[in-house]
């Protein structure tokens, strides 16, 4: 007798605790095997990584009242340990923070591909998001990482599917907005998008998407001259880099990598110099952004071992092949595919035009909402083939 696959209601509510039983596995195999991974061990239960200092310098900085050379678009997170430091709590607290919203993020992302597709869906993705493990060990850096991707996942799913809990919607979207630069891509997206989707009348529509395009543009043009200074993107620009590394030689950038580009410290740090900065070296800067691009989806790095690299291209590849499987349909994206859509691009945009992290870590950000369609597409040739064979499960 066959039984079909999205019929097995009954032990449902046992297979969904799989994918966090194999969490805490992993979680724990780490813990007590760190040192036997290069750059990976641990100090007690926390990992710092390069910026790990200067939060928590800028959260004792707060504290004292000094707010001089406060990143603007990392302030949550050094508001955040200043708290810890404040009741005299352990480093460990802000780990443990970060494991428990990554559990809230986990639940979110479950309920939004099953609200979406399916249970199933749901299901698979956990797996997907559980065994991603560069983005699991992120719950143990003193960085701001993982808490933006699990804040964006709990921001998404509040959004589209509990919009009552607005006063909760507008301190999530705070936060994020000043955890990480890109925090304004996802607060653009959700604009975007719901401007394309506003049911209001004539007129009401008209206003109100002419006031969320000038809020929309506000908020770029102060984020862009924040990065402008606190990055000083036009000098990473003139290096062609991946946080000083060159794609020219394939070593760390010490100086100028990129010959024919004009003297960058001609322009203003403000947003008019950066856009005079791209207008004349528009041809050499698009050939940059062409590897940036290849080298945020691919995570490939030259200095990273051979087993890492093809881990993370097939972990890729099999998320990003599933996930186009899902939009090679011909009919209109629905409110969740144009936010997506919207929200890949403008991340591809971002990277095009400012730099790619050394490490890999910025496509993380977009990785769970292309996990979401890979669980739908999985499922949909998983049935199929059950079909197909008349596979007794």
């Amino acid at each position: 007798m066959i039984i079909n696959y999205f019929d097995l209601n009954k032990n449902f509510k046992y297979l969904i605790i799989f994918p966090y039983i194999f969490w805490v596995l992993l979680i724990c195999i780490y813990i007590f095997n760190s040192d036997l991974i290069k750059a990976g061990q641990l100090d007690g239960l926390v990992k710092y990584g390069n910026d790990s200092s200067r939060y928590i310098d800028g959260a004792k900085k707060f504290l004292n009242s000094d707010f001089t050379d406060l990143h603007t678009s990392k302030i949550s997170y050094i508001f955040l340990i200043s708290v810890i430091f404040f009741f005299n709590l352990n480093i460990a607290s802000i780990v443990i923070i970060q494991f428990l919203t990554t559990i809230i993020s986990s639940i979110c992302l479950y309920l939004i591909a099953r609200n979406l597709f399916s249970k199933w869906a749901g299901l698979i993705c956990l797996f997907i998001f559980f065994n991603y493990i560069p983005i699991q060990l992120r719950n143990f850096y003193i960085l701001t990482e993982i808490l933006f991707i699990n804040f964006s996942i709990i921001l998404i799913y509040l959004c589209f599917f509990k919009q009552n809990h607005k006063i909760i919607i507008f301190f999530i979207s705070l936060f994020i907005l000043f955890l990480r630069p890109q925090g304004l891509l996802i607060i653009l997206s959700l604009f975007f998008t719901f401007i394309l989707f506003s049911n209001f009348n004539k007129i009401y529509n008209f206003i109100f998407k002419i006031i969320l395009i000038f809020l929309s543009l506000f908020l770029l043009t102060f984020f862009i001259n924040i990065g402008i200074k606190d990055y000083e993107l036009i000098n990473s620009l003139s290096k062609g880099e991946i946080w000083g590394y060159s794609f020219e030689t394939n070593s760390i950038c010490r100086r100028d990598c990129i010959a024919g580009l004009t003297n960058p410290s001609l322009y203003e740090k403000n947003i008019f110099g950066f856009f005079i900065y791209l207008k004349e070296n528009i041809l050499i800067l698009t050939r940059v952004a062409f590897f940036k691009i290849i080298l945020f989806f691919s995570g490939w790095r030259p200095y990273y071992s051979n087993l890492h690299n093809i881990f993370i291209i097939f972990y890729h590849l099999s998320i990003y092949i599933f996930f186009c499987i899902h939009f090679f349909k011909y009919q209109k994206l629905n409110l969740f595919e144009t936010f997506t859509i919207i929200y890949v691009s403008l991340n591809v945009l971002f990277i095009s035009v400012t730099f790619v992290d050394w490490s890999g870590r910025f496509i993380m950000f977009i990785l769970p909402f292309m996990m979401i369609y890979a669980s739908k597409s999985s499922i949909d040739i998983i049935s199929i083939f059950i079909k197909r064979f008349k596979i007794k499960i």
